[in-house]
């Protein structure tokens, strides 16, 4: 059975760290009553009723509702959706948490009980102090490394078009406010990135403490010297705020930051991450004020090792993505499987690996199927203290640092177009620039490294119902153009029946192809007999033969395994017969 601690932060200099020590004597257990069994049934069981199971040996007993439970903290939920979670904590007995686990789960009384996942964000940033120039934004952390990976795609190797679309939409201040929870620890007070709201709902012992609490509305934990500031870097990574002089630059401005603490010093529990989901879900937490912002996006910056996502944080996920939330999280820095980590395992979640400033893998970084995305993971500056003096900034490595990066892009899109979740999703996975990332072996990156400006461009089209379109080949030509093609080509070309095919904004991601299909024009894809135009490795290009009197169009995206059911609509408003290039008119 592989050890349950993680650490998640890499350093650029190779340091020993080691796990804390973790109890022997106790197991601690996630027990989530809805259970759907392997038939599909739902049942419920409440783990207030109680019982016993007896150890295999048969020596001593394992109770749930009892005193010897005593230490369980209940997490009562009231929203239609919810399920009451509760944690407990057990005498082990001499069994691994997952054997215990495994056995009150296999009763049948009590729900799905699973081991909980231990998670860390363990390690310091390393500490930069070097001359700054002058330059814009005028933030001083800006010009050692931000413009590596916040800079123009087309200039820098792991720069994802962040200062272009700043200068195009001031900075992102002109668009909608966007909520952003950041899950971490470590969460101190700085001026250059202020929080909105924030609550603890950490149940396990910190550095100071030794001793299990509950939920509390506070998010600020033990203070510098004793932890190292990771939330607040991560935190500082979206939204520190941008050309004033001090710190480092964050991605947006226009954000509404929210801290949910859910480690202790980088370190604790997976469940108490599910914990603050169901909060975000509208789920009562005793001890904590309700959530007060909107739907928007969540950082997970940690990660733990479990090889398939446990149930009780799959249940967390599915209720905020069905509420329309964008979670985004950390794939791990320990060079292994990514699909043997969660959150970042669990459907729904973006999984963010890491990349140089070079664009090459990361050394550390975790990589595999599961793998969404990519960004830079070394030297990146965001804050660590309650400083806010000229070069008091660090510089971070991780995936840690990659996932924030990732966020803050979510956040920036949706400030700028509206568009929701599912949007962004596939409007980041589609335009991300994928074949640039050395290193990596075919499909462990994800897509690659995330572009923004060509993000925005997709999601604004999607919208608008102009991501996929077919219009007349000369119809972007002025009249004397027209004629000249007409003139030198119609004689081997039909120029004037000739017509321009755009898949998805002219992006195809790599290892997929499109189907061109259609279906008579009196009947839907969902009735009708769809009949394939033709498969295309491109995403743009000229056909003849379109029918769109007669005809609807549509497309499928394919890879290897074949084609997504869902089909898309073609927008043939640029190929009606009033949009006939004139120059085949005369």
């Amino acid at each position: 059975m592989k050890n349950t601690f993680i650490t998640t932060v890499a350093l650029s200099a190779l340091a020993a760290i080691s796990s804390p020590a973790l109890a022997t004597d106790t197991v601690r257990l996630v027990v989530t009553p809805k259970h759907t069994s392997a038939k599909g049934f739902v049942s419920q069981a409440s783990v207030s009723q109680g019982g016993c199971v007896s150890t295999p040996r048969g020596t001593a007993d394992w109770c749930i509702g009892s005193s010897n439970s005593s230490n369980s903290i209940r997490v009562q939920a009231t929203s239609v959706s919810g399920a009451e979670k509760s944690i407990v904590n057990l005498e082990s007995h001499g069994y691994s948490a997952e054997e215990v686990a495994k056995l009150l789960s296999d009763d049948g009384r009590f729900g799905t009980v699973e081991a909980d996942v231990r998670v860390s964000t363990a390690g310091s940033p390393q500490v930069k102090s070097q001359s700054l120039a002058d330059g814009a934004p005028n933030d001083p952390g800006f010009e050692i490394y931000q413009e590596d990976y916040l800079g123009a795609r087309d200039k820098y190797s792991a720069g994802m078009n962040v200062v272009p679309e700043w200068k195009t939409h001031n900075g992102f201040r002109d668009g909608e406010t966007v909520d952003v929870v950041v899950m971490d620890s470590s969460f101190f007070i700085n001026d250059d990135v202020p929080y909105y709201s924030g609550a603890s709902f950490v149940t396990t012992g910190d550095e100071v403490s030794k001793d299990d609490f509950a939920p509390a509305q506070s998010a600020l934990d033990a203070g510098e010297g004793v932890c190292n500031g990771h939330g607040l870097g991560v935190a500082s990574t979206i939204s520190a705020l941008t050309d004033n002089g001090i710190g480092s630059a964050g991605i947006i401005d226009n954000a509404r930051i929210h801290v949910a603490r859910v480690m202790n010093c980088g370190d604790g529990y997976l469940s108490d991450t599910a914990r603050a989901m169901d909060w975000l879900a509208g789920d009562e937490i005793e001890g904590v004020t309700p959530y007060q912002g909107g739907v928007g996006v969540v950082n997970m910056s940690l990660a733990g090792e479990s090889e398939t996502c446990p149930f009780y944080m799959q249940e967390s996920i599915d209720k905020l993505k069905a509420l329309g939330w964008t979670l985004v999280a950390a794939a791990g820095n320990v060079t292994d499987d990514s699909n043997n980590y969660a959150p970042g395992n669990c459907e729904g979640v973006i999984n963010v690996g890491s990349v140089d400033l070079d664009g090459t893998l990361t050394y550390f970084s975790n990589t595999g199927t599961s793998i969404d995305l990519m960004a830079a993971g070394v030297n990146i500056a965001a804050a660590c203290s309650a400083s806010t003096e000229s070069n008091s900034e660090c510089y971070w490595d991780g995936t840690s640092f990659s996932s924030p990066l990732v966020a803050g892009l979510f956040a920036a899109a949706k400030s700028v177009t509206g568009a929701d979740s599912e949007i962004l999703e596939t409007a980041f996975k589609t335009t991300a620039y994928g074949n640039t990332v050395t290193g990596c072996v075919d499909g462990h990156c994800g897509s690659g490294i995330p572009d923004l400006t060509a993000a925005i461009s997709f999601a604004q089209k999607s919208m608008s119902g102009e991501l996929n379109t077919i219009s007349f080949a000369l119809g972007e030509n002025d009249n004397c153009e027209q004629s000249w093609f007409i003139d030198n080509f119609g004689g081997s070309i039909p120029m004037c029946s000739l017509y321009k095919v755009t898949f998805f904004s002219g992006n195809i991601s790599e290892g997929t192809h499109y189907e061109l299909v259609s279906v008579d024009a009196s009947q839907t894809f969902e009735t009708g007999s769809i009949d394939v135009q033709g498969v295309f490795t491109k995403a743009e290009m000229y056909l003849p033969a379109i029918d769109v009197v007669n005809n609807k169009y549509g497309v499928r995206v394919c890879d290897a395994s074949g084609c997504d059911d869902e089909i898309f609509d073609m927008n043939v408003s640029g190929a009606q017969e009033e949009d006939r290039p004139a120059a085949c008119k005369e």
